[in-house]
């Protein structure tokens, strides 16, 4: 079973997260790294947005990962 919802892993992936960082590095880490690439590379649309959503939620503990809230979060 995969670590990550289908959601998280079409938005990590529209933000050019690699499938090995999916597959081996940690949660956090790989939000990071997403978050890094995202602002590193300017990349910008509805992806982006939602990352920058849910990594927010995830810092600030405003709700768990997993939840129906916190895909919601994730607009593709």
């Amino acid at each position: 079973m995969n670590k990550f919802s289908e959601k998280e892993i079409q938005m990590l992936k529209a933000c050019n997260v690699s499938d090995i960082l999916l597959q081996r590095v940690n949660l956090n880490e790989c939000y990071l790294a997403a978050i890094e690439n995202v602002f590193m590379e300017e990349i910008t649309g509805k992806a982006a947005d939602s990352l920058r959503r849910c990594y927010k939620a995830i810092r600030d503990v405003e709700m768990s990962r997993g939840t129906s809230e916190f895909e919601k979060l994730i607009q593709l």
